[in-house]
């Protein structure tokens, strides 16, 4: 019996995976990096990432303009397969990490010469240096500092252990929550202080893609309020339940061939900018809105009616992130990856006119499978 029933869960976290349609380049790698039980953990981890690389796009969203913001949390028992996740957005983003890690030589550099300035009268002057990819291991002052830096682009966070969030930021956990909030709206973001050397930050919009991975019970200490609107902007991605799975090798790692082919679609994806509407996605929302509404009117459950108001927006740009994937596969399947690239910088409209035409029925479907899963999970754990 126990088996059987290890079995049905088994399927039951496939039931997801199996009703996705065929997905692009580099998302595709992406699960088959951490194998299909843990798909949409994984398309919940890299779509911040792929929305903090495009950062020049906007979608229209019931007739406003979204940028790509996205605030990710996956939540696993310890030993889940968590861990999976981390090489695979560190594929996503090692070219951001790599300018990063430049702009942190240069600090360093500037670092060493005011130690060795200490008691001059000249100081060096501080680079102020676009350094994207953000630890959490940080002071509220001192990240709100790095996110004016970004020169308004998109800046992200990953965090494999959100148990460091919630010591970090004990007692500016309602910091954190406000400026996560102000990063999924991408409104303006400001920060006063009197002293000279303290950290004045004026943000126009805040441009921050947040994923964090941690146990359920470092989710209740992350999201500790339900009532302000944090909790709703949050995608949470859950792993599949293997307490009693039996151990078996591990058939899933992020190969040399996936890599190349995430760090081919990412490095396009930059080179997208501008405002797009996407009438057949749109339709498809509202469609889903429609849906859940109607249940929910019938089961008068207003918490999971409630629910569906910020899941579908979100959906929405999660379902941008991968046509642009989409977008990008397709340009280097036609033209190789280096010919897309010229593609793209000679004519700025290409990705708009082709991510148009992304919007078939097939990979609209994924719509439906993003937004239950998000659903389900939001009910489950709120």
């Amino acid at each position: 019996l126990v088996n059987a029933l290890d079995e049905a869960n088994a399927k039951d976290d496939l039931f997801y995976y199996n009703a996705l349609p065929k997905l692009p380049q580099g998302i595709r790698d992406s699960i088959s990096a951490v194998g299909p039980a843990l798909a949409l953990p994984v398309i919940t981890a890299i779509c911040p990432a792929i929305g903090m690389l495009a950062t020049g796009v906007k979608v229209s969203v019931h007739g406003k303009m979204n940028s790509l913001n996205l605030i990710s949390y996956i939540a696993g028992d310890f030993a889940s397969g968590k861990g999976s996740i981390d090489p695979v957005v560190d594929a996503w983003t090692s070219e951001v990490k790599q300018m990063d890690k430049m702009y942190q030589q240069q600090e360093d550099e500037w670092r060493a010469k005011k130690r060795a300035a200490k008691n001059k009268k000249e100081q060096p002057e501080e680079p102020k240096l676009p350094v994207r990819c953000l630890t959490l291991n940080n002071t509220v002052a001192n990240l709100a500092e790095r996110l004016a830096n970004t020169e308004g682009k998109h800046a992200f966070s990953f965090t494999p252990e959100a148990d460091t969030v919630a010591q970090k930021w004990k007692s500016a956990m309602s910091d954190f929550s406000v400026m996560l909030r102000q990063a999924y709206d991408g409104t303006s973001y400001e920060r006063e202080a009197r002293s000279a050397d303290a950290v004045n930050v004026h943000i126009d919009r805040l441009l921050w893609n947040v994923v964090m991975c941690g146990t359920p019970d470092a989710l209740y200490r992350v999201v500790n309020n339900y009532t302000d609107g944090f909790q709703s902007r949050i995608v949470v991605a859950r792993t599949p339940d293997n307490t009693f799975t039996p151990l078996t090798d591990n058939l899933f790692v992020l190969t040399p061939r996936q890599q190349s082919n995430i760090l081919q679609i990412a490095h396009l994806l930059p080179m997208m900018a501008g405002e797009v509407e996407l009438p057949k996605l749109e339709a498809k929302g509202r469609e889903w809105l429609e849906q859940i509404r109607l249940e929910t009117m019938k089961d008068d459950d207003k918490v999971k009616a409630r629910q569906r108001f910020r899941i579908c927006p979100t959906t929405m740009r999660m379902m941008a992130c991968i046509m642009l994937c989409k977008v990008a596969e397709s340009l280097i399947q036609k033209l190789g990856a280096e010919e897309a690239e010229t593609r793209l910088k000679e004519n700025p409209l290409l990705w708009k006119e082709m991510i148009v035409k992304m919007q078939t029925p097939s990979m609209l479907s994924a719509f439906d499978v993003l937004a239950n899963y998000q659903l389900e999970n939001a009910l489950y754990f709120f």
